[in-house]
């Protein structure tokens, strides 16, 4: 530092020179004492400072000589010399090389003038350091600062900061700190978005912390730009399998035995978990899944053992005894055969046996049934989607949810095999739902099913209202109601009993499909009212929920023609119960909202307040 760069006046430059030539002759205590005055006279010159610091190097005090340079470093950051303050910042770090302090203001001067790699080559220091002194939380707060600054391919100082997090995340894992873990592991997932391992602890992270629905969130975005990544499909379906979604496993594994059919061991577990929840048909698909690659790796046994479990549950079945039959008869041909033409008629008859969708629309007898009631099995190819989808409805116009869910597995699995993930999905939500609505107390069908649409009818919605009153109670949560008409009742009843009722199953279909979550349940209240309950929903929450559907009634094509002219409106209440309160509170602040929307023209939601009582 010179003294024109200090920009002294004359006598401080004088005095300043003075100092220095006693220094050089040998006289350091009368320069020291000169040194102090300038400093008291002129505490935010320069170049006194900055010849102060280069005497308490001498002198050995390299804490002084610290706290000199750093104010060195403060003056020209206030005069606007970013290169000359991180000029000082160096020079302190060549005193001091362990001093945080320093170092986290020296990484900042530098993330500031642009020399990104070397600021994150500094915080991965400043971390270790920390990390050394037990300072995790500060560790954490300096690996956070570096990934913040992005990264670019090739770059080595966020590379390095990138092992720095990762290894972090992963010590705070192992020591069971897992927020200040999945925090660590998202920053080295932020720098180096294709490292599988930091994907790997980071679901394991969020796994450990329950938070599922955060797990997929982060896989499904790779998954739509990455659809054949066998290990992406595993990961996922591995997440389900640990949240205990049966059915969206078996879409994911389904999917992954479509890339691999001998990647089998995830499915057959799957599987296993079906049976033993009694869900023997989804079992059996998902065995069926499985049976191209047990055979392929010679296998069969295990998928024998299966089925003969199956059989002693359901000795009737026969697409059970059909299946059983067929494995044993390739398995008999297949130690017998000296040519693989011996082969092909058994094989033949073992494709044929273990066609997955078969078993969705088993009603007891040896071929699938057919007719106005149970579709015939759908084929391969562009109308199997459609297929599919139509078997659902009917049903769901029947009330049979289980064979309604199974069906959407099917359906999710052929839309992920066209690359549709976002139906996919949706029908992986309607399968869980639909599961939900399965196992939820059993009524009669009178009661418990709307004849017209296959939904839950008033006296299940009642059931469930005060059910889940009772639970918001208890926790001390949000309850809501939605309730929703058709804008447009005359169009809604135009045509024969069967058009209307046509029309009514399309709407109840797109409401129960719109929701996600499986406690959420919609039922038919009324000739053209629907009620939808969300438990542990607030006001906005309902809003969305209520906008959701509007959104997709919007889409039908209900009127004559197919003209899509049928709006709907939504009132939605909220509730946050008390003990000895009436739940018919939710609902007449529901219906209440419900006239406000129609007053103001329809096609819009009306929330509102309802006050426990």
């Amino acid at each position: 530092m010179s003294v024109t760069d200090a920009g002294p006046g004359p006598e401080t430059a004088a005095a300043l020179a003075m100092a220095r030539e006693l220094l050089r002759t040998g006289q350091v205590a009368a320069a020291r004492e000169s040194f102090r005055a300038l400093h008291r006279a002129h505490p935010d010159d320069l170049g006194v400072l900055w010849a102060l610091a280069d005497l308490q190097l001498q002198d050995g005090d390299l804490d002084a000589a610290l706290q000199s340079l750093t104010a060195v470093a403060d003056t020209f950051m206030r005069r606007g010399f970013l290169l000359k303050a991180v000029a000082a910042r160096r020079r302190a770090q060549e005193i001091c090389p362990d001093n945080v302090d320093n170092l986290v203001a020296l990484a900042e001067l530098l993330a500031r003038d642009g020399q990104r790699p070397e600021a994150q080559r500094l915080y991965h220091r400043i971390a270790t350091l920390l990390r050394e002194r037990d300072r995790m939380d500060d560790a954490l707060e300096a690996l956070r600062r570096g990934a913040a600054l992005g990264t670019a391919e090739g770059e080595s100082g966020a590379l390095v900061l990138f092992e720095s997090c990762e290894s972090f995340g992963v010590q705070m894992l192992r020591a069971g700190r897992l927020e200040a873990a999945l925090a660590a592991l998202e920053a080295a997932w932020s720098l180096k978005p294709d490292s599988r391992s930091a994907l790997r602890f980071l679901l394991h992270t969020l796994l450990r912390l329950g938070w599922h629905d955060r797990a997929v969130g982060v896989l499904r975005p790779l998954l739509e730009d990455n659809p054949q990544d066998q290990e992406l499909w595993t990961l996922l379906g591995r997440v389900h399998l640990q949240a205990d979604s049966l059915f969206e496993a078996a879409a994911a594994f389904h999917q992954l035995l479509t890339l691999d059919p001998s990647r089998t061991p995830y499915m057959m577990d799957v599987a296993g978990r079906l049976r033993d929840q009694g869900q023997l048909p989804a079992a059996l698909a998902a065995l069926d899944a499985c049976v191209p690659g047990l055979v392929h790796k010679a296998q069969e046994p295990l998928a024998l053992a299966f089925l003969e479990t199956l059989r002693e549950r359901e000795p009737r079945d026969p697409f059970i005894r059909m299946r059983v039959d067929a494995l044993t008869a390739w398995m008999a041909a297949r130690a017998a055969a000296t040519r693989d033409e011996e082969l092909k008629r058994p094989w033949a008859e073992l494709r044929e046996a273990f066609q997955p969708r078969a078993v969705l629309l088993g009603e007891g007898s040896a071929r699938p049934p057919s007719g106005p009631s149970h579709p015939a099995v759908p084929t391969e190819g562009a109308d199997d989607v459609q297929s599919l989808e139509r078997l659902r409805a009917v049903y769901l116009a029947e009330g049979l949810h289980e064979k309604a869910a199974a069906v959407c597995v099917t359906l999710s699995a052929a839309y992920t095999a066209r690359g549709d993930l976002a139906p996919a999905r949706e029908a992986m939500d309607m399968a869980n739902r639909l599961m939900a609505e399965a196992s939820r107390p059993p009524r009669t069908q009178r009661e418990s099913v709307d004849g017209a649409t296959g939904i839950a009818g008033k006296a299940e919605f009642e059931d469930t209202m005060h059910r889940e009153y009772r639970r918001a109670t208890r926790d001390a949560r949000p309850l809501s109601v939605v309730l929703l008409e058709p804008d447009q009742p005359a169009t809604m009843r135009e045509g024969t009993r069967t058009d209307q009722e046509g029309r009514l199953r399309k709407l109840a279909h797109e409401l129960f499909a719109a929701l996600k979550r499986a406690p959420d349940l919609v039922a038919r209240v009324d000739e053209l009212t629907f009620a939808v309950l969300l438990p542990e929903t607030p006001t906005d929450g309902a809003r969305v929920v209520a906008d959701a559907l509007r959104t997709r009634v919007g889409r039908l094509p209900l009127g004559t023609g197919g003209a899509a002219t049928v709006t709907a409106s939504a009132g939605a209440a909220t509730v946050v119960p008390v003990r000895g309160g009436d739940p018919v509170v939710v609902m007449l602040a529901a219906r209440q909202a419900l006239r406000a929307a129609r007053s103001q023209g329809g096609s819009c939601t009306v929330t509102q307040e309802a006050h426990a009582r």
